[in-house]
């Protein structure tokens, strides 16, 4: 998405807390801060994306996809979306521990809502990077036709609804 010599320039222009997280980065048992995670959105944002946050929706996808091993990559594959859909609470409770709640909300066999109340820090930068994995998680089931809109919230808000329909 970047090359190296902008992403160094970008670190550099990070406040001293949010740049030790990038050069001594954290081990996988430790918690980012959200307030910091949310800083380096912004920065990411304003230097490296040149304020296009839709940027943050293909980086949510993507990422999505780089944490999946094979094993799980099959799984998936074999899953419905409404499976995976229905595992979001629980990947939610997991990873964004003390970060608000995931609910969801089945509208018809192809469409869900999925509501996210009390985040901490929030911003749109952020809520483009879920909406980038929500999508992920669906077409990682072999959907073509996959789309996720806001219904509410989201930008600076603490919640979000959108709807994922596929």
């Amino acid at each position: 998405m970047v090359d190296t010599q902008e992403f160094a320039h970008f670190v550099a222009s990070l406040p001293e807390t949010e740049r030790a997280l990038i050069d001594s980065p954290l081990s996988a048992e430790t918690w980012f801060p959200r307030s910091q995670m949310t800083a380096v959105f912004r920065a990411m944002n304003q230097h490296l994306f040149a304020e296009d946050e839709t940027t943050f929706y293909r980086l949510g996808y993507r990422q999505f996809h780089a944490d999946l091993n094979m094993l799980y990559r099959m799984f998936i594959r074999a899953a419905r979306p409404t499976f995976i859909i229905a595992q979001a609470p629980k990947l939610w409770n997991a990873y964004s521990r003390h970060n608000g709640t995931l609910m969801l909300q089945h509208r018809a066999v192809r469409s869900c809502d999925v509501q996210v109340e009390g985040v901490c820090a929030p911003c749109h930068a952020y809520w483009e990077y879920l909406r980038g994995s929500y999508a992920a998680g669906i077409i990682a089931t072999g959907e073509k036709n996959v789309s996720v809109k806001y219904i509410s919230g989201g930008g600076e808000s603490s919640h979000c609804t959108m709807r994922v329909e596929w």
